[in-house]
């Protein structure tokens, strides 16, 4: 059996790598919500506009409205070629699958640090702690990078879902915006001091 102080040393990196593996879950899946999205509104727009363009094909525009006719239909194509140009579904499938390795690497590591560690000898558990250092390192080399310019704003959300999950266990009747007021409310009185 490990000493709880070894215990402690080994986990220590774990558990922080387990956090900053959570994060870059969170991140990644904010990504490809917004890509989904992104993707959804240029489908839409193209499928609603070229249905229309078919449908007026052989009405009679007056001439007027015929210079921004034809510039209605040249958005069509232009906004269609926007998900292959932007490699949406690449980026989709890519963000996906670092989301998937990230939870598997997250599984691992909880399973070592609640359950395994408990019936390892000193020597496994510093082995088997290298083992997850080297998989975060090898997962985060070959994930997608996380844009600098939504950085931040993606760590804010984060950060906030985290603190709304710690508060709904404790308040699971309080609704999400009541939930939200109390946090802003604390978050406010600790900032001015």
């Amino acid at each position: 059996m490990i000493q709880q102080e070894d215990k402690d040393k080994i986990l220590s990196e774990v558990w922080r790598l387990n956090k900053k593996a959570d994060q870059n879950r969170s991140f990644h899946s904010e990504l490809v919500d917004t890509l989904r999205k992104y993707n959804l509104w240029v489908s839409a727009y193209v499928t609603l506009s070229s249905g229309v363009g078919t449908i007026t094909v052989f009405a009679k525009i007056s001439d007027e409205y015929f210079l921004f006719w034809g510039l209605f239909m040249g958005s069509i194509f232009l906004i269609s070629l926007i998900p292959s140009i932007s490699n949406f579904s690449k980026k989709i499938e890519d963000r996906s699958i670092a989301i998937n390795i990230l939870s598997k690497w997250i599984r691992d590591a909880q399973n070592f640090g609640n359950i395994e560690i408990l019936e390892m000898t000193l020597e496994q558990a510093i082995k088997r702690q290298k083992e997850l250092i080297e998989n975060y390192k090898e997962i985060m080399d070959k994930s997608p990078t996380i844009p600098n310019e939504q950085f931040l704003k993606l760590k804010q959300n984060h950060l906030q879902k985290v603190a709304i999950s710690i508060e709904i266990e404790k308040n699971p009747f309080l609704t999400l915006k009541e939930i939200k007021a109390k946090l802003r409310a604390n978050n406010n009185g600790q900032g001015n001091q």
